[in-house]
């Protein structure tokens, strides 16, 4: 692994995946770090500390996995790559929209059946 000045510090100091005191993603600092959401928490693998000065800087907080957009009746929409450095949205074409929907719909009809089995309905 190359580290330098301006690498961020999750290279060094979270990727070996020890337990270790939270820092700021940005800039290494331990006070002052803001919480985040349910949500942000939920929605990703990994969210990264963010101390208030950096986020008073502008930067929001780190985020690393891939986030499943949905609409209201749970059918995938969209898909966000989220990396270090980048952020990727690519709505999912008519095609996989479709595919993804009958997916849902054979999956329930599946757990319907495994209930009414179950209670001999």
């Amino acid at each position: 692994m190359h580290l330098y000045c301006d690498s961020p510090i999750e290279s060094g100091y979270y990727s070996n995946r020890l337990k270790k005191p939270p820092i700021c993603y940005y800039c290494g600092k331990n006070n002052s770090l803001v919480e985040a959401t349910d949500d942000l928490l939920h929605g990703y693998q990994s969210v990264y500390p963010l101390c208030s000065n950096c986020q008073l800087s502008g930067h929001s907080f780190h985020t690393w996995d891939i986030k499943v957009g949905t609409d209201n009746m749970g059918n995938i929409i969209c898909l966000s790559f989220h990396s270090a450095s980048n952020r990727v949205a690519e709505e999912l074409s008519s095609e996989e929209k479709a595919i993804n929907k009958k997916k849902s719909k054979e999956k329930s009809e599946r757990l319907l059946k495994s209930i009414m089995w179950e209670y001999n309905m």
